[in-house]
């Protein structure tokens, strides 16, 4: 699959649920250096809060931990079927969830 831009998608997409006040500076840093996805509003209304990213390279970001990462199918989109990149100044956090301008 490829994003909106024709550039290959990461095939271990999870949902980057993971809240950033469990997080260090520099996880924080390393995260939101990722390349985020979100479902395409035409092919999954309603899932376009969701921030996808690659399972492997956020592991590799933020180290070993007990972070449970979240399988798409387990927030309710059954199949990915087209993503759009978040480009990387549209980025935010809070201190509960990381989402896009």
């Amino acid at each position: 699959m490829n994003d909106q831009y024709g550039d290959e998608v990461p095939d271990d997409l999870v949902v980057l649920d993971v809240q950033p006040d469990r997080l260090t500076k520099k996880q924080i840093k390393a995260v939101d250096d990722l390349t985020w996805y979100v479902p395409s509003s035409v092919k999954h209304p309603g899932y376009e809060d969701l921030i996808l990213v690659s399972c492997v390279v956020l592991g590799n970001s933020i180290g070993p931990s007990d972070l449970y990462y979240t399988d798409p199918k387990d927030a309710g989109l059954p199949v990915i079927r087209a993503v759009n990149k978040i480009d990387r100044p549209l980025h935010r956090w809070s201190d509960k969830k990381f989402y896009n301008a």
